[in-house]
């Protein structure tokens, strides 16, 4: 995203590989830039992003949105890895709020001591 941030923001549509941990390959993608909207009272960009074959009319568009400062990932809209009891891919909405901050020694000790779980709970 980084990388073509400044073509997005001019409103260029962008083709980028995505890498899709399910089938173990990247996958061509279509960037589409959005409006620029304010995200909880943050300036940031609004994308669309949607499979580059012919095709994509059958798969899912995801919503992406980005803080425009430091181009980080706002939120997410749409079908998701995180798949459900059937194994079936979950339409989700993530947000994150918070910048990412460096985690200590003892916080990374205790989130590896950490059982998982075998399902998430919504």
């Amino acid at each position: 995203m980084r990388q073509h941030w400044d073509a997005l923001r001019a409103g260029r549509e962008v083709t980028q590989p995505f890498l899709l941990p399910s089938r173990f390959a990247f996958v061509p993608v279509r960037l589409d830039p959005g409006p620029a909207v304010r995200w909880n009272g943050v300036p940031a960009q609004r994308l669309s992003m949607k499979l580059d074959r012919w095709y994509a009319f059958v798969a899912p568009t995801m919503q992406l949105t980005y803080a425009s400062q430091d181009q980080r990932l706002l939120e997410f809209a749409g079908i998701a890895t995180i798949r459900d009891d059937e194994g079936r891919h979950q339409d989700v909405r993530i947000v994150f709020p918070q910048p990412a901050a460096p985690a200590d020694a003892r916080a990374l000790q205790a989130a590896l001591a950490t059982p998982l779980v075998r399902q998430c709970r919504g």
